[in-house]
C-alpha cells in the first residue's frame, strides 16, 4: 500500500503538469464563469524540499554542514466549501513519506515521517476558466522520528514522536475544465513548531524549524 501511495504521489505531478499545460494553451482564451460555490474534495500529489539541513546538527563529532536531509513525496487531500467565487475555505491532510537524515561518514542515522491538517482560507481570482489563488491556513503537524542503529541493514533503536503547531502559504492556480471537475497546481511553504527533544533522540540538542515547501498537483471535483 504504501509503495503505491509513494508511486501514485511521484507520477500524479508530472502527468497532471503536462496535462494542465497543454488544456492552458488551448483554453487560456476561454471567458466562460464558472459557478464555483458549494461542496468540493480533491486530491493531489506532493513533492516536498526539506529547507532545515542546516538544522541538523552535528552527529558522531561531525560539522552539522556535512549533514544531508532528503526530500520526500507524499498525498494530500482536502475538503472544502467555496462561498462565493472568490472565497473558500477547507480541512487540508498531507502526509509525506520518509525523510531520511544522513552524514558522508555515519550513512543514514535517522528517519523522520511528518503529517499536518490544516484549516486554510482560499482567495482566488474569479477570471474564468484559469483562476489564480492565495491559500494561508493553521492547523498541527504529526511527527515521528526513529534513529537507527549502526547495523547492516540499520535498524530503528529510539523512537519519539509528538505534534505542533502548523502553519501553510501559499499560491495555486485552478484549471477549470468543468464546472465540476478542475485541475491545481499549488506551491506552498509549511511552517511549524515541532522541536525534537534531545533526551529522547540521539542529537545533542533541540532539532526545530522543520520547515519545507510543498509542490503539487492533483484534482478537485465540486458536488
Amino acid at each position: 500500500m504504501r509503495s503505491f501511495i509513494c508511486a501514485f504521489a511521484t507520477r500524479l505531478p508530472l502527468l497532471l503538469a503536462s496535462t494542465l499545460t497543454g488544456l492552458i494553451v488551448a483554453g487560456a482564451a476561454a471567458s466562460e464563469d464558472f459557478d464555483d460555490r458549494g461542496l468540493y474534495v480533491g486530491v493531489s500529489g506532493v513533492y516536498s524540499a526539506t529547507l532545515f539541513q542546516e538544522e541538523v546538527l552535528s552527529y558522531g563529532g561531525l560539522p552539522s554542514e556535512l549533514a544531508q536531509v532528503s526530500d520526500s513525496q507524499g498525498i494530500s487531500a482536502r475538503l472544502g466549501y467555496r462561498l462565493m467565487s472568490w472565497i473558500a475555505l477547507e480541512i487540508q491532510y498531507e502526509w509525506l513519506d520518509t525523510i531520511e537524515f544522513s552524514n558522508a561518514t555515519l550513512g543514514k542515522f535517522a528517519e523522520y515521517n511528518p503529517q499536518t491538517v490544516t484549516a486554510n482560507l482560499k482567495l482566488f481570482l474569479p477570471s474564468g476558466s484559469l483562476q489564480p489563488y492565495l491559500l494561508v491556513g493553521a492547523g498541527v503537524g504529526f511527527w515521528e522520528l526513529n534513529d537507527l542503529a549502526f547495523t547492516v541493514p540499520p535498524i530503528v533503536g529510539d523512537n519519539s514522536s509528538g505534534e505542533g503547531f502548523t502553519g501553510r502559504v501559499g499560491l495555486g492556480l485552478n484549471f477549470h475544465m468543468t464546472d465540476h471537475v478542475a485541475l491545481n497546481l499549488e506551491g506552498a511553504g509549511v511552517l511549524n513548531t515541532t522541536t525534537l527533544d534531545p533526551t529522547e533522540t540521539s542529537f545533542d540538542k533541540n532539532l526545530g524549524n522543520l520547515y519545507y515547501f510543498a509542490f503539487s498537483a492533483g484534482i478537485t471535483y465540486r458536488f
